[in-house]
């Protein structure tokens, strides 16, 4: 196996590529002999279970059982399954077909672990004259801008051999038109999936604006995406990218998922503004005429990043049901918007609902209580500001007791940025409550650290994933320094201690996992603290961090341990969120 000196290891989301570009380099028979004694054979395995202590030689085991393993192996680790294949030949072959599955296609940036596997994974399909890689591939991810020669070179040995399925575009790169020809005209019923959340500096000017034709393909069936707007409120007109976006969509016909991100245009600088200047204004939407429909939409969520939130108007509200098919919806995420003429819309059509986020208004929850009422068996749920809604919610919230995965409830903010917290009777109540719970949201009290009460009562719940939302004090803590501004605001806060913020995540997971049977498989961090400018003015900062646990048995709490995130104040929330949610 090539060994690439001097360089760091590849990120997580590059063990495919890794795998990739050293599979087909591995030597290795199924004798591997030392003089006359086979290798494998000297470390024999002994089944657990056997009624004999006759030892078996794994690399001689049928090839089913081969493939039962790696088959265990290929949805969580695909660095496993490069360290099994190395055991014998016949593992290798028979792990190919897990391997090559899914492919990356990606150069990275210079001097990147990237740039020099690309080249190596491309030499390997061009040499791939029987299809033995090929004939395997059913997925490919395009990280980055890649020569079109390659796609269509790699596209072309999987038309003559294999069977694909779906493409990942994770590029703000425009697709080459040769390549969108030739996936239409080849596999008429492949899925396409785009992801693009930054579109400010792209290799060509020209890749700022939307990629038109990709996004009005008839197969694409999933949209991640940010787009751009002038605008400041949402009831008043003005230049957006949502017109031509909805004519996208309409024109493919077929999205089931739609994760978007509206950003304002008026913070980029002057010569990277993507907004068109003869973009005619309209209402910062979905523009929804009559006979527009999304008749496969199964997920929708809409999160606004600066200023302005999406308008739910009742005329919007009608106009989105008719143009779907309500009992495909599953998922929706309004984000910062509290939209009481949806709610007062649809309460009572969309029964198979599972997921659902919205942010609680005072004095406007009862149409959205109604609401989650007339769901049949929600399984996630997220309530932003939720001290604001949570009394008269709770009795709607309860009903989905017995179904409930996920139920994250932020923080709410008062005068002067100030947290105002739920009562702590209100956790213990959901601890007793809500059993089936593997993900739970709980804003926390934080002096100098997470409040040991609050700790205790967590400690008590049986979760897979916690999230803990955190208002640092302005005093010194181990998640930051003293925050000490003048009178114009012109010193700048303190940045994020961040071997210190991941040290006091840590001793958190530690100490929840002690009291569950199972471990943590994660914590995440949502820190924020309060920022003043002119004459005190207080403004809010944020950012987040999570840690995930890793397989190492060692008693180390560190090393059990992964960390994500910048951990820097003025994060990027679609950055965060992809990021934070990544397998």
């Amino acid at each position: 196996m090539p060994v690439f000196h001097n360089m760091p290891p590849p990120p997580k989301q590059d063990v495919r590529l890794l795998w990739l570009v050293t599979s087909t380099d591995i030597i290795v028979t199924d004798t591997m002999s030392t003089g006359n004694t086979c290798a494998a054979a000297t470390t024999p395995t002994v089944l657990a279970g056997s009624s004999t202590d006759q030892a078996i030689d794994f690399n001689h085991l049928p090839n089913d059982i081969h493939r039962l393993i790696l088959l265990e192996l290929a949805d969580s680790s695909t660095s496993d399954i490069l360290s099994l294949a190395q055991a014998s030949k016949s593992l290798r072959d028979t792990a190919f077909s897990f391997a090559y599955r899914e492919i990356v296609v990606s150069q990275g940036p210079k001097k990147s672990w990237n740039q020099i596997a690309y080249p190596v994974l491309i030499e390997k399909f061009h040499q791939d004259e029987n299809y033995q890689l090929a004939r395997h591939v059913r997925s490919i991810t395009v990280k980055d801008e890649v020569p079109s020669e390659d796609l269509l070179m790699i596209l072309d040995k999987i038309a003559q051999s294999g069977n694909l399925h779906s493409l990942a575009w994770e590029t703000a790169a425009h697709m080459p038109r040769a390549v969108l020809d030739k996936i239409h005209a080849t596999w008429p019923e492949l899925e396409i999936r785009v992801a693009v959340i930054d579109r400010r500096d792209p290799k060509k000017i020209a890749h700022r604006q939307m990629d038109m034709e990709l996004l009005s393909s008839p197969l694409l069936v999933g949209l991640t995406y940010t787009i751009y707007a002038n605008g400041y409120q949402s009831d008043e007109p003005a230049r957006s990218e949502w017109p031509r976006l909805t004519q996208a969509l309409a024109a493919g016909g077929n999205i089931r998922s739609l994760q978007l991100w509206v950003r304002s245009d008026n913070f980029c600088r002057r010569d990277a503004q993507i907004v068109p200047v003869d973009e005619p204004e309209k209402l910062e939407r979905l523009d929804l005429i009559s006979g527009l429909c999304f008749p496969r939409l199964e997920e929708l969520s809409i999160q606004h990043e600066n200023w302005s939130t999406y308008l739910w108007d009742a005329d919007h509200c009608i106009a989105f049901r008719d143009s779907i098919d309500c009992s495909r919806l599953r998922t929706l995420d309004f984000g910062k918007t509290n939209p009481i003429a949806f709610f007062r819309c649809l309460t009572g059509l969309l029964p198979k609902l599972k997921t659902l986020r919205f942010t609680a208004v005072e004095d406007a929850i009862e149409p959205a209580r109604s609401f989650v009422e007339s769901l049949d068996s929600l399984e996630h749920l997220g309530l932003a500001r939720a001290q604001k809604g949570i009394d008269q919610l709770w009795p709607a919230i309860i009903k989905h007791r017995n179904t409930l995965k996920t139920l994250i409830l932020g923080p709410t903010l008062g005068s002067w940025c100030s947290p105002l917290y739920i009562d702590i009777s209100r956790l213990e109540a959901i601890a007793a409550t809500f059993l089936h719970l593997e993900r739970f949201g709980w804003d926390a009290p934080c002096k100098t650290n997470v409040d040991p009460a609050h700790l205790a009562i967590l400690s008590t719940m049986c979760l897979k994933k916690l999230d803990l939302y955190l208002h640092i004090p302005d005093e010194a803590s181990v998640f930051s320094e003293r925050l000490v501004q003048d009178a114009m605001g012109s010193i700048p806060a303190p940045s994020l201690d961040k071997s210190g913020s991941i040290a006091a995540a840590i001793d958190i997971a530690e100490v929840i996992s002690k009291s569950q049977t199972d471990p943590l498989q994660w914590l995440m961090l949502h820190i924020s603290r309060t920022g003043y400018e002119d004459r005190g003015q207080p403004y809010m900062m944020d950012t987040a961090l999570q840690i995930r646990r890793t397989n190492d048995t060692s008693q180390s709490p560190a090393s059990k341990y992964k960390a994500r995130g910048k951990m820097e104040w003025y994060r990027s929330l679609a950055e965060d969120t992809l990021l934070f949610e990544e397998e």
